[in-house]
């Protein structure tokens, strides 16, 4: 298993349909073996560096890929792979298992595996076969699961045990997202946040109140190409990377630059700037794991940073398509944090962050004149005080919603130490004036009667029978329902302190963007009214559901009902692939 559970947590609370954790198969149960770490880094020692990174990135780019989950696909994998004995013993435990069968190959074993050989194999030509390479390097990942599970449960070990919710945030927040697949959507969202929504009047005010630059201008000054060109170079590495795994799954080749019809079509600058802020060379990274870090299978920041290895000059290959999809997002937000001063770009992303959820919610929601239902931040009347970062109202009922743009560091996030986690959430979304208490606080003037108003025009939600607070989080780790449960233990002292009846206030729901993405998606064809009241009341039946998430509960209710293409980020995606196509000619499709 990819996640210990204590004893206070029972296995029967769990929803499998619903929940993040899954089944991994370990080398020792299926060989009766022991392996050691000196075992994987024997097993690679004979590999050539070139063809271990070569394999390395075809067994990663088939587990993200979309049939890459499939126990049987791996199974098949394995067949080929393994010695006999192994593959035989795989399929008996497969049949044997009672509950869905496991994973031979997942992301952390491989992201280790990645590790271990920039540190121990050889560093000449290619020599051996393809066929011997593949071989060794599929098994140093499968015997790589062990030590997995050893890591990271001796890290595991370190977290309370006598508090389930505080054992479960330590737990998953670390690696929450981890073995999700190819993050597509991303994509869309990187392109809506850092060029549509920059237009936006909220975020171009926010930018001259402080007579700061443009994102554009910023970047351009900073790094020397247009932001936009840079987003553009990386989605067409992603399509040459993934075109090429698509056309030749058991040929991996190196990707290289200057033979690349469609690269080459790129400005020669925006190339070579753009290959120096998400490429390393094998000296670089390996230089980068021998310092100290924190877990190895989840805490892969110098990839994260740098998603590429420059193998050979010139050369390249992706370990891992869905960090290169990621850095549209994550790698752009840190550079741009780089190009204002100290602290400044984080003073207006969050105006950014907040234009473009409003922006979401405009495509689904009236948001002015007769029947507005979106209030965007409105006011307690005769007062400065905001209400809400937006509020959704209905008759009856009213989501009350506080946008956060902040995200954790990676120490918080893979340290492995859970009062820096703990105090890493608190600080981003549970502080004494924002957050939890902020909701709890603005719920409570509404109820007691003090009007909001929006422009000119003044609404009393006090009638409403229940008020839905909502937390909409930037930081995808964040959307677990660990971490949901551990903030309502706040917002019940925080409504408890200020005497707020029970009944009129529902559960506290943390959706991160993506969760809130879908939120949205599902809003074009179903009551965001009803959606909201039936999450709800899943959050109150279920006290020990732990790892599952808003998306999980919304499509296991009301998955075919809706029409998931015709999300924005996917929408998005979709057209700048076209966008690309016209622009750079025949490159492989999706």
């Amino acid at each position: 298993m990819p996640l210990f559970l204590p004893d206070s947590y029972s296995h029967n609370s769990r929803h499998p349909v619903l929940s993040v954790v899954k089944q991994y198969y370990s080398f020792s149960a299926i060989t009766d073996s022991t392996v050691h770490a000196s075992d994987v880094v024997k097993e690679l020692s004979s590999v050539p560096m070139v063809d271990a990174l070569r394999w390395i990135c075809t067994i990663s780019s088939l587990i993200t890929s979309p049939d890459g989950k499939s126990s049987q696909v791996q199974r098949r994998w394995a067949y080929d792979l393994f010695p006999e004995e192994w593959s035989e013993r795989i399929d008996k435990q497969m049949s044997d298992d009672s509950q869905e069968p496991g994973l031979i190959f997942h992301r952390r074993s491989i992201w280790l595996v990645l590790q271990l050989a920039m540190l121990s194999c050889r560093k000449e030509s290619s020599s051996e076969s393809g066929v011997e390479s593949s071989k060794h390097v599929a098994r140093a990942c499968f015997m790589a699961n062990d030590l997995v599970t050893e890591i990271e449960a001796e890290a595991e070990a370190a977290l309370s045990r006598s508090d389930v919710t505080e054992w479960m945030v330590g737990a998953l927040v670390p690696t929450i997202g981890i073995e999700g697949g190819i993050d597509f959507e991303a994509i869309g969202r990187a392109f809506h946040l850092w060029e549509y929504s920059v237009s936006s009047p909220e975020f171009t005010n926010a930018l001259a109140t402080r007579r700061l630059p443009s994102f554009e201008s910023a970047f351009t000054e900073k790094y020397g190409v247009p932001l936009g060109e840079f987003l553009r170079f990386c989605v067409t590495l992603y399509i040459r990377f993934f075109g090429t795994f698509l056309s030749s799954p058991t040929n991996p080749l190196l990707l290289e630059v200057a033979t690349d019809e469609a690269l080459m079509k790129f400005d020669d600058k925006v190339r070579g700037v753009s290959l120096e802020l998400i490429s390393q060379s094998c000296e670089e990274l390996t230089i980068k794991l021998m310092r100290s870090r924190h877990l190895w299978p989840s805490d892969v920041t110098p990839l994260r940073e740098r998603p590429l290895i420059e193998v050979e000059r010139g050369k390249y290959c992706c370990p891992d398509l869905g960090l290169l999809t990621r850095s549209c997002i994550e790698r752009v937000f840190f550079l741009l944090q780089d190009a204002y001063p100290p602290s400044r770009f984080r003073e207006v992303f969050g105006s950014l962050f907040e234009a473009y959820v409003n922006w979401l919610l405009s495509k689904v929601v009236t948001v002015t004149g007769k029947g507005r239902i979106l209030l965007e931040a409105p006011t307690f009347v005769g007062t400065a005080d905001q209400a809400a970062d937006g509020i959704l109202y209905w008759v009856e009922s009213a989501a009350v919603m506080e946008y956060k743009a902040g995200l954790l560091t990676t120490r918080q996030r893979y340290a492995g130490i859970p009062d820096e986690l703990l105090k890493g959430i608190e600080s981003k979304v549970a502080t004494e004036k924002k957050g939890i208490s902020q909701l709890a606080k603005n719920i409570a003037r509404m109820i007691s009667g003090e009007n909001v108003q929006v422009e000119s025009e003044t609404f009393d939600l006090s009638s409403c029978r229940v008020f839905y607070p909502i937390l909409v989080c930037f930081d995808e780790s964040l959307g677990i329902h660990a971490v949901t449960k551990l903030l309502q233990r706040r917002l019940d002292a925080e409504l408890e302190k200020r005497q707020v009846p029970s009944d009129r206030v529902g559960p506290l729901m943390l959706l991160s963007i993506h969760d809130f993405e879908n939120f949205v998606t599902a809003g074009a064809s179903l009551s965001m009214e009803h959606i909201l009241r039936e999450y709800g009341a899943h959050l109150r039946s279920q006290p020990r559901d732990y790892t599952a998430t808003f998306s999980g509960v919304l499509s296991h209710k009301f998955g075919s009902q809706i029409d998931w293409e015709k999300s924005v980020p996917h929408l998005a995606h979709q057209e700048l692939i076209k966008e690309l196509t016209i622009r750079l000619g025949d490159v492989p499709k999706e």
